[in-house]
């Protein structure tokens, strides 16, 4: 009676419209299975309308392919933060052919697959610095990235198997595609090419020239780093007076007006703290236009974090880099890797890190209760902070002060039932100070460091921290070290045992830094001007 009224026609193409399959909608009445309509609603509907969550970055495949591609076919292998190891492909939401594939050589032992018959969509939760690693092969497809209002579209044929990588920008900041592991132009045999720089006169802005001339006044090494990368800013903030940062969005033309600059001020070295990966352009073009001014590296990062793609091919890179000479020196901070790295062929050197304030006293901690700081969150598999907190809740009326915690941690901390502040949003490196300073301890217990900075900015202000056995910190003072070395960083029982005898003995613990501080934090500066080859200006 429905398709015979006036308005049958009509409901009739709508309903061809959204369910494909013919006699969908009598199947779904007579066999009362709603699942008839809803499944071609999603197949068809929801990839086209569907809004991008906030935070998220987003997959669609393209028809359009590459004239010599033998297929369509998207392969996902894997999506890094810097500072986690790959997150699971199976949190995001997916529309379309989209098949979950076992793969053995990807960090999470699987991978994402679009076999490229009909249409694709998937979204992941994401945050600026992430990369995406595809893999590229002749039976490739084309394949839109969409993350805060942007859109690559990337065309992943390429006549040998191999990666390319994607990173997502910072807010603000344009798309760029790096790809450090495969260069197209040498067959993906996985060198890095010198680019082909564009002919460029720079131009600088006034609060450019006025850095210039700042500079040009005062010559001293240059410290090059991320902007987001909290623990090797303060590590660099230390080490160095003059820090420039630079965005991990660079291509040859942006790379190369910084290079302009750099090569302006005649600073007598440049040295990059940790390596984002598309600081390559950065390296190169300095090589290229100012050969004499020597390229530094500092690598923040240890060999445990191979198995991470972002730090693995960040390592490879420099080591192209040192190879073909346009790097002068590589340095570490963790102990032992620069003799590993020495043995290969490449001019190595070890760099401490060090705080250089000096605390004159124990703080005096906040009231009401023992507060205990909990830091090293959001979680990553070198960082877990369960282990410390269920060593808290062994300790008696403790109240626990955290921040840029997940859900995972929340909900940990309220199955053991502790009390405290449990913040969302990260605590800014300016207030940090101050809070450390409030705690009764800190604990920084990781599972993997190279040579940490909170331990020594919780002790730079008058509070002990516990932290495990990854550093060479406090190796030659025994006390110091039988007090704040934890030996087994995953054992709630033995992280509690060190806690309660640092809160008897707090006073003591920090008296003995005072007095262990200032001849460790020089020749912690006798070590850089060693790495460098040159002296180093002291801050006051």
């Amino acid at each position: 009676r429905v398709r015979r009224s006036r308005y049958g026609k009509w409901i009739k193409k709508a309903l061809r419209i959204i369910i494909p399959e013919r006699d969908g909608l009598l199947r779904a009445i007579v066999h009362r299975d709603p699942r008839a309509i809803v499944r071609p609603i999603k197949r068809r509907i929801v990839p086209t309308y569907m809004p991008l969550a906030r935070n998220h970055v987003r997959l669609r495949t393209v028809a359009k392919r590459n004239s010599n591609s033998n297929g369509q076919e998207i392969w996902l292998l894997a999506i890094n933060s810097p500072n986690t190891i790959s997150s699971d492909l199976q949190r995001g939401r997916r529309f379309g052919n989209w098949d979950i594939q076992p793969n053995e050589f990807t960090p999470t032992g699987k991978c994402l697959l679009h076999k490229g018959h009909g249409k694709g969509l998937a979204d992941f939760p994401a945050a600026g610095g992430t990369s995406l690693t595809f893999m590229s092969h002749p039976w490739s497809g084309t394949v839109d990235i969409t993350w805060q209002g942007q859109t690559l579209r990337l065309d992943l044929y390429t006549a040998e198997t191999g990666k390319i990588h994607v990173h997502l920008p910072t807010k603000g900041k344009p798309f760029v595609s790096t790809d450090p592991a495969l260069s197209r132009n040498q067959g993906g045999n996985g060198k890095v090419a010198a680019p082909h720089l564009p002919k460029q006169t720079p131009r600088f802005t006034s609060t450019e020239k006025a850095w210039i001339e700042k500079q040009i006044r005062n010559p001293q090494p240059i410290a090059v780093l991320h902007p987001d990368w909290r623990g090797i800013r303060s590590s660099a903030n230390q080490l160095f007076d003059e820090l420039y940062e630079v965005n991990d969005t660079l291509d040859e033309r942006s790379a190369l007006h910084y290079a302009h600059l750099f090569a302006e001020t005649n600073c007598p070295a440049l040295v990059i703290q940790g390596f984002p990966l598309s600081y390559r352009y950065l390296v190169q073009a300095l090589h290229r236009i100012a050969p004499n001014i020597p390229i530094y590296v500092i690598w923040h990062g240890s060999f445990l974090q191979t198995g991470e793609d972002y730090a693995w091919e960040g390592f490879r890179t420099v080591a192209q880099l040192c190879q073909r000479q346009a790097i002068t020196k590589w340095g570490f901070v963790k102990r032992g890797m620069a003799e590993v790295m020495q043995s290969r062929g490449f001019r190595t050197g070890f760099v401490m890190n060090l705080v250089r304030t000096v605390p004159e006293r124990s703080s005096s901690p906040l009231n009401d209760g023992l507060h205990v700081g909990v830091w090293g969150v959001p979680y990553n598999w070198r960082k877990p902070p369960y282990a410390m907190l269920g060593s808290i809740a062994l300790l008696e009326n403790p109240i626990v002060h955290t921040s840029n915690v997940d859900m995972r941690t929340q909900e940990f901390a309220r199955f053991l039932e502790l009390p405290g502040q449990f913040d969302k949003q990260a605590i800014s490196q300016q207030q940090m100070p101050k809070v450390l300073s409030q705690m009764h301890l800190n604990m920084y217990v990781t599972l993997s460091e190279c040579a940490p900075m909170l331990p020594l900015e919780s002790l730079s202000v008058g509070v002990p921290c516990l932290f495990g056995a990854t550093s060479h910190y406090f190796e030659d003072h025994e006390y110091l070290y039988s007090r704040l070395v934890v030996p087994h960083a995953d054992s709630a029982q033995a992280i509690a045992k060190s806690a309660l005898r640092v809160l008897e003995e707090r006073d003591a613990i920090v008296e003995a830094y005072r007095d262990y501080a200032p001849d460790y934090n020089s020749r912690a500066l006798d070590c850089l001007e060693e790495f460098l080859e040159m002296p180093c200006a002291v801050k006051a």
